[in-house]
């Protein structure tokens, strides 16, 4: 079985009043199936990326969704590093463009830079 390791919690700003999501393993996988993805995936809640957090993660792991607001900050840093990156490095990016699509996307981009790990059905 592969493990896809999955931020689930994270806060959101809408109308200045924060509140969470969480997003639910089973609605993640009945998407993956949707997708055509076949079984053997498995999803955990990472609690913290400190030791403590990061142990209780089973292994071989393939990918780890960390999923946040974004800011100001963040959008600038991000412009600065594509200018540097370079093409042909085999990775499917997915910019998000839909306000609080940020768990979909997440999941494509785990599922499609992980081809060796996916199998199909019909």
């Amino acid at each position: 079985h592969v493990g896809v390791e999955l931020w689930s919690r994270w806060s959101v700003e809408t109308d200045r009043k924060p509140f969470c999501l969480t997003v639910l393993c089973v609605c993640v996988l009945q998407v993956l199936s949707g997708l055509g993805v076949c079984g053997g995936w498995r999803f955990v809640d990472v609690l913290g990326l400190e030791d403590e957090g990061v142990s209780s993660v089973p292994s071989p792991s393939c990918a780890l969704m960390l999923l946040f607001p974004l800011t100001q900050q963040h959008e600038s840093f991000r412009q600065q590093q594509a200018g540097k990156v370079s093409g042909g490095t085999g990775l499917y990016f997915l910019k998000q463009t839909v306000v609080n699509s940020c768990g979909t996307v997440a999941l494509l981009h785990a599922v499609a830079n992980n081809p060796t790990h996916i199998e199909y059905g019909e």
